[in-house]
């Protein structure tokens, strides 16, 4: 769902939520689990995003903008029997759902002894900054707010887990199967798994375009001048080739090229960084400073090197 709204030339409102949910059946082989449908792990999860933002356009220099945003991501894994009850079949354990039986050198029976678990992780967001154009600077400062919140549990040998693998023999341990004698390891937990943790950050920030702009005029110049200058003065194989395919790269749209760059800084783990801004700015320079300088290396004479 989205929503954009403007309230008048200096304030506009801008909201969106998303909503997924999905359900998965499948058998989870941890924890001694069984492959047979009957007890296999049932696992419905659900996801919300939300998020508005409202930007205040005070004048031409100054520009506000307050962010608001909540997400919240629910998964369960239980088993597909949940429903039933072992005591009918003799075995009193309290709980719905076959407990995991382990026969050794057989197929397991009743769901993992991993499951029933859980959980519901949610986080608010508020974040306010304020930009303001002044010369050749943009500064930026503001404040930012989260809360992350995760409420979990993790029932591990709730429903029980009875074990028939005293012997390296699979035939012994039948046998121990059908006269009921089970082997060490077998167990039923009872207690309060449940857990809650929330986490509050603060965080306050300013930023001022002038550290991105020398730090890309300073490389980009010392890469590009010496590009030119090779390309100016020296004779090697393929030079006009080189040069002229680097030109060809000014021909491409900057707008075919911000997905590339994306992905680029992602694989290098630059994104929301000042080194990742550098990267692309210096990136996108290169072939034109390069032309110009070339020109300006050629019209010097050699005298003066």
């Amino acid at each position: 769902m989205k929503i954009d709204h403007r309230f008048s030339e200096r304030y506009s409102l801008n909201g969106r939520y998303v909503f997924g949910q999905g359900d998965q059946n499948f058998p989870l082989s941890a924890g001694n689990g069984s492959p047979l449908n009957p007890y296999q792990t049932v696992v419905p999860t659900r996801v919300q995003l939300a998020g508005l933002n409202f930007s205040q356009t005070y004048s031409s220099r100054f520009i506000n903008e307050t962010r608001i945003g909540y997400n919240r991501f629910k998964q369960l894994f239980s088993p597909l029997d949940e429903g039933f009850d072992p005591a009918s079949v003799g075995l009193v354990t309290g709980v719905k759902s076959l407990p995991t039986i382990v026969v050794g050198g057989f197929v397991s029976l009743g769901a993992s002894a991993t499951i029933p678990r859980g959980r519901v992780s949610s986080g608010y967001q508020f974040v306010d900054n304020l930009t303001w154009i002044r010369g050749p600077h943009t500064l930026k400062w503001g404040g930012e707010f989260r809360r992350a919140l995760i409420a979990s549990f993790n029932d591990v040998n709730g429903r029980g887990r009875i074990n028939f693998t005293a012997s390296s023999n699979p035939t012994q341990n039948l046998a121990d199967f059908l006269a009921g004698f089970p082997s060490s390891g077998t167990t039923i937990l009872r207690g309060g798994t449940r857990r809650a943790t929330y986490t509050n950050n603060f965080g306050l920030f300013f930023g001022n375009s002038l550290i991105v702009a020398i730090t890309t005029t300073v490389i980009s110049v010392s890469l590009s001048a010496m590009m030119a200058y090779a390309f100016a003065r020296f004779a090697f194989p393929g030079k006009n080739l080189l040069f002229y395919s680097l030109l060809l790269t000014l021909m491409i749209p900057g707008l075919m090229l911000v997905i590339p760059q994306f992905l680029l800084a992602k694989n290098l783990d630059l994104l929301d960084s000042r080194q990742g801004l550098v990267f692309v700015y210096i990136a996108t320079s290169l072939a034109l400073n390069t032309y110009i300088l070339r020109a300006f290396f050629e019209q010097l004479p050699r005298e003066l090197e």
